[in-house]
Order: C-alpha cells, then structure tokens, then sequence
C-alpha cells in the first residue's frame, strides 16, 4: 500500500511502457509491455503473459510513493 499509479486509457503502449491491465486470475495488474516484432506481451519479475490472457487498460503515466518517515 501507499502506492499510486495513474493510467492513460487513450495511449497506445509502446515497448518499454508499463501499462495497468487485467487477467482473470488475478484481476488488476502493472507490468512492463514489450515487443518484439509481430510479437507482443507484458512481463513483471514472476513471468510474461501474453495479450491473450492480459487486457490492457491503459499506460502508466505517473506513479506516486507514500513518504513514510
């Protein structure tokens, strides 16, 4: 907790992003998009998913940290 991420809807992603997205077992998710020619997924430090078991929302376009001294 303590963290927040804002996502633009309206961006498309481009290899590199990080981007909010769902996946049934999971429900709402952050991870890094990534391309590599005609092949496309999101990846975080546990895996990849492919598109077909992530649905993108939007483009994290800025994320704030809670300061706790």
């Amino acid at each position: 907790m303590g963290e927040v991420a804002v996502a633009d809807a309206g961006l498309t992603p481009k290899d590199g992003d990080y981007v909010v997205g769902t996946m049934s077992e999971y429900g709402a998710v952050a991870m890094r998009y990534r391309e590599q020619g005609r092949e496309k997924w999101v990846e975080c430090n546990d895996g990849r998913a492919t598109l077909d078991q992530c649905s993108i929302k939007g483009v994290i376009v800025e994320k704030t940290v809670k300061f706790k001294p």
